[in-house]
């Protein structure tokens, strides 16, 4: 099993790291750089926001809370350690967290291209909720009670 715990600043940027091998096979169908490479992990490892798995990091997930909800950010796993179940285990992590804050669902998005996140929150209890269209970003909206 897996060790969830909170970012430590210093692993900032092997944070970012893990965003670009992972969202990096994506810019292509998108067009563009997705948000999740963009993301300023000093200022969300600062907020609380942030929890990894191993040392050092392998994977992580962004999450807080948006309204009565709780949003999951980010997650990522490195190429190297996707397939292992890690993703799974952080996004279980996360909606642990958000029911131990008293959330009484978690919210997320993914882009329209990105084919695995698609298929895999359905399996995982998460019903869609809507597409959207922000920011030239074709986004699909998933939702799971907790």
């Amino acid at each position: 099993m897996s060790t969830i715990r909170p970012a430590e600043l210093s692993e900032a940027a092997a944070l970012a790291t893990i965003a670009r091998a992972a969202y990096g096979v994506y810019v292509a169908e998108i067009g563009r750089k997705p948000p999740p490479m963009l993301q300023d992990f000093p200022a969300a490892i600062a907020a609380g926001r942030v929890w990894v798995a191993r040392r050092p990091a392998q994977g992580f997930v962004i999450a807080f809370a948006r309204g009565a909800d709780w949003h999951v950010e980010n997650l990522a796993v490195s190429p190297a350690a996707q397939g292992s179940g890690l993703g799974r285990t952080l996004l279980a992590y996360a909606e642990a967290e958000g029911r131990r804050r008293g959330h009484p669902r978690v919210t997320l998005y993914t882009n329209a291209a990105m084919s695995r996140a698609l298929a895999l929150y359905p399996r995982l209890g998460y019903r869609e909720t809507g597409r959207t269209h922000d920011d030239g970003l074709h986004r699909v909206h998933f939702a799971k009670d907790l």
